[in-house]
């Protein structure tokens, strides 16, 4: 073959420098397109940058080319790997990569993005936050809420929400980062800014009083016909559980103690479901209750007392569990109604709700009520039927009762059964004031005492009882009783004889 000196391979590199040089291209795409393939099959890892700078044959997604270039001089090229294209492509085709190039254009186009040195790059988390500016209304930005008409006026679309938080559960480890934009979708229509422990919950299909409860009181739910997930989700939306519920409650409430003021518009059966689904021991077993979380229970006023039946609180006042083996007759609105051993469980094990034992019961909330049993039929005779086999049971509860004033006496005040006397001892009744010392005749069956005695009833007057003689000789004379001089006479003798 004749050597000719004019003639020239078209190497890569010399096609690459021609174009660079004269900084013009070709008016068909499908030749641009092939001019690149040509420019870039030399390339070679690591990519020499300067090879490329001002080369005019990157294919962007509005149908132009633009040229290769330093990072940071003009405008950043974004070249897309899965679901990236379609979150850029509408708002900033001119910046993004053409995603119908072959396949081995864009992976030479890739391998240049690596380098970090020209103006092609991969989108990142931190990029993808600056872009929002220009990919969602700008007037989004640090608004907590805001009301969403997807694909309306510059909003995004359903497709794209979807392609977004697709993006980032493979690719963006911090939520954080987005926590300035509204891009969590919940309720009808609406856009949340990110923010932990709220009172976002995911839409678990709720029963109907469940959600209407939740709903009543300022919860949201997350939209279930997105895939919304992510791993730090947890720290935004509240998992469907009892935890999560309280969670959200105590995050519309800011502290426990205002948690009861929530259910102002709740309905008894909103309510019954929700204390239901709290307490399940599942919850509980598995150990996701804290301590908040106990206190957010202890103030759901979704606890049923036990004389009213009104749906209450846990505390103030404090409630209790019914003993067992007490008449339910008995029984206040301090005491939580309860209708098996089961629901009994989980206040007392886990919600600090004590079971007072018979003779503390007896002792604090049933001797010392005496006045509003009096009316009931029966009622008195059984409480000291009881409280005569408590001291069987437990001598200690003896002392106790004794200086309880729950004895009426005959002149209608509530004496301590060892300030009074047994009427049944004829000599007590002739130097004692009848009404003051004795008790009432509810008080003077045999059997009730009996009682009396074991608890200290007086059946002897000892010097304690020379003042009470003494007092019944000054209200003798007070009320200028006949006895009043022969009683006077008595007393004398009496202390004659002590003394």
């Amino acid at each position: 073959m004749e050597f000719c000196p004019s003639l020239r391979f078209l190497t890569p590199q010399l096609l690459r420098t021609l174009l660079i040089r004269r900084k013009r291209g070709f008016r068909d795409r499908n030749a641009m397109i092939l001019t690149l393939e040509y420019c870039l099959l030399d390339l070679k890892m690591p990519v020499r940058p300067d090879s490329l700078y001002g080369l005019p044959l990157v294919p962007l997604a509005n149908g132009l080319f633009t040229a290769f270039d330093k990072m940071g001089v003009g405008e950043r090229i974004y070249i897309a790997r899965g679901d990236e294209y379609g979150l850029l492509k509408d708002s900033i085709p001119h910046q993004l990569v053409d995603s119908g190039i072959p396949e081995g254009i864009h992976m030479k186009l890739c391998d240049i993005a690596q380098t970090e040195d020209l103006n092609i790059s991969f989108l990142t988390c931190y990029l993808l936050e600056k872009l929002f500016l220009r990919l969602l209304p700008a007037e989004w930005q640090h608004a907590k809420q805001v009301i969403w008409n997807p694909g309306h006026q510059g909003q995004p679309s359903l497709e794209w929400l979807r392609l977004l938080w697709t993006y980032l559960k493979s690719c963006c480890d911090d939520l954080s980062e987005f926590s300035k934009w509204p891009i969590l979708p919940v309720g009808n229509n609406y856009l949340l800014k990110l923010v932990e422990n709220s009172n976002v919950i995911k839409d678990d299909g709720w029963n109907e009083n469940i959600c209407s409860l939740l709903l009543k009181v300022g919860c949201l739910f997350l939209r279930n016909d997105l895939p919304i997930e992510h791993p730090q989700l947890k720290n935004y939306v509240q998992l469907p559980t009892a935890t999560g519920i309280l969670n959200a409650l105590l995050a519309l409430a800011h502290n426990p103690e205002n948690v009861q003021k929530l259910f102002c518009d709740a309905s008894e059966g909103e309510l019954h479901e929700l204390r239901s689904f709290i307490l399940q021991s599942k919850w509980f077993s598995e150990g996701q209750m804290d301590d908040t979380h106990i206190d957010v229970i202890k103030h759901l006023p979704t606890f049923e007392s036990f004389r009213s039946r009104k749906l209450v609180c846990l505390s103030k006042p404090t409630k209790l569990l019914k003993p067992n083996g007490v008449s339910e007759d008995l029984l206040n609105d301090d005491f939580l109604r309860t209708d098996s051993e089961k629901e009994r469980i989980i206040p007392r094990r886990y919600l600090e709700v004590k079971e007072p034992s018979r003779a503390e019961f007896y002792k604090d909330y049933v001797v010392t009520c005496t006045p509003e049993f009096l009316s009931q039929q029966g009622a008195l005779s059984a409480i000291l039927h009881d409280v005569k086999l408590l001291i069987e049971e437990d001598t200690s509860i003896k002392l106790t009762l004794s200086v309880t004033p729950f004895v009426l006496a005959a002149n209608g005040s509530w004496q301590q059964p060892s300030r009074l006397y047994d009427p049944r001892v004829p000599e007590l009744q002739d130097m004692l004031h009848r009404e003051v010392f004795f008790p009432s005749d509810k008080f003077s069956d045999p059997e009730t005492l009996e009682t009396l005695v074991s608890l200290g009833l007086r059946q002897s007057l000892g010097f304690t009882g020379l003042l009470d003689f003494a007092r019944s000789v000054s209200i003798f004379h007070d009320s200028r009783d006949s006895k009043t001089l022969a009683q006077g006479r008595r007393l004398l003798t009496c202390l004659d004889a002590v003394a």
